[in-house]
């Protein structure tokens, strides 16, 4: 009965052990893919803008309102509200690292190494930064690319979560890269 039992956990380790090498393989075999996107002509952008309508700024753009009324957005949390990420914020790090069994920074450092191309003055927005990892990354390479200095204001991270946000900001604190 032991040995039956033991055989079990062996295949078990065995398979596990196998997922996890092919997913390892595939991701090291595989070459990250670059689309170059063409500059938009003529197209102004403002960043600020949504956060300032938000906020309710001077000048700032209007904000459509959503179907429903008022009622109705005060019942649910509205979609993109980060609300999700706000109740997972402290197991974001570590879930994401055994899921991906310890891809995602093998991602995200090819994303900045070989997908960004940084230079010495570029700005980073980084959208939905979370907990701000690839924004230390590309504030880390922007130090490196400027000798040890980069503006304070190099990189930005933005994401609809408040407690993913507080995370990122004590991690970058943490590297001093404020």
């Amino acid at each position: 009965m032991a040995r039956s039992s033991a055989m079990g956990c062996c295949r078990l380790v065995l398979a596990l052990v196998t997922a996890a090498l092919a997913v390892i393989m595939t991701v090291l075999v595989e070459t990250p893919v670059v689309t170059e996107l063409p500059e938009p002509q003529g197209v102004p952008v403002a960043v600020g803008a949504s956060l300032a309508a938000s906020g309710g700024a001077a000048g700032a753009p209007e904000v459509a309102p959503h179907i429903g009324g008022e009622a109705a957005r005060s019942a649910a949390p509205r979609m993109g509200s980060g609300g999700m990420f706000d109740r997972i914020a402290s197991v974001y790090d570590s879930t994401n690292k055994w899921m991906s069994l310890g891809l995602d920074q093998f991602w995200r450092k090819t994303l900045i190494q070989e997908c960004m191309r940084l230079e010495p003055g570029d700005k980073v927005l980084d959208l939905a930064t979370g907990t701000a990892d690839v924004g230390i990354l590309a504030g880390t390479r922007l130090q490196q690319l400027g000798d040890g200095a980069a503006a304070a204001d190099s990189v930005l991270g933005v994401d609809p979560s408040a407690e993913m946000l507080r995370r990122g900001a004590s991690k970058v604190a943490l590297r001093g890269l404020e």
